[in-house]
């Protein structure tokens, strides 16, 4: 009788490990299906802790900054890639964002400083993670259109002055 019982508990354990081998392997497969999008998203993407370190980032987040992830994951604050002339304002979307206050926009501009001291311009799309108090900020940058876009308004400028002297 004691046999049958271990026996019975021994099938019914067996069981149990694998379908906890098969549901770790289903999240592994789920992880790494994750940790493709994220990589290989279109924009320059982190994903920033509340304290605002930087925990994850893609390799376009790298070279828009111009350093190798281990230089700055889970050590460098984001704003210390910030221009200072923005920072002030997303650290206080930052802090609005941490209470919950949705009168912060979901996509805004700002300026990033790269390790060269070079200045991009760029648009940040964020995404709050309610069960963490994460937030993903997926970034476009805009430097090179905008400023063919300055240089098409002044060209049309001259142009216009042209003409009128004409």
């Amino acid at each position: 009788e004691r046999s049958a019982d271990l026996i019975s508990t021994n099938t019914k354990l067996s069981k149990e490990i694998e379908q906890r081998r098969r549901t770790e392997k289903a999240l592994k497969s789920s992880e790494e299906l994750h940790r493709r999008v994220f990589e290989n998203t279109g924009t320059a993407t982190v994903l920033i802790e509340p304290d605002m370190t930087i925990s994850m980032a893609n390799a376009k987040f790298e070279s828009l900054i111009g350093l190798p992830r281990e230089q700055f994951l889970c050590k460098t604050n984001y704003l210390e890639f910030i221009a200072p002339v923005d920072r002030e304002r997303l650290n206080l979307y930052h802090e609005l964002g941490m209470q919950r206050d949705d009168r912060i926009p979901l996509r805004t501009k700002f300026k990033l400083t790269d390790t060269k001291g070079e200045i991009k311009e760029l648009l940040a799309t964020t995404q709050w993670i309610p069960e963490t108090q994460q937030v993903v900020v997926s970034m476009l940058d805009l430097t090179t259109s905008n400023r063919m876009q300055r240089g098409r308004n002044r060209l049309g400028a001259v142009i216009e002055q042209f003409a009128g002297a004409v």
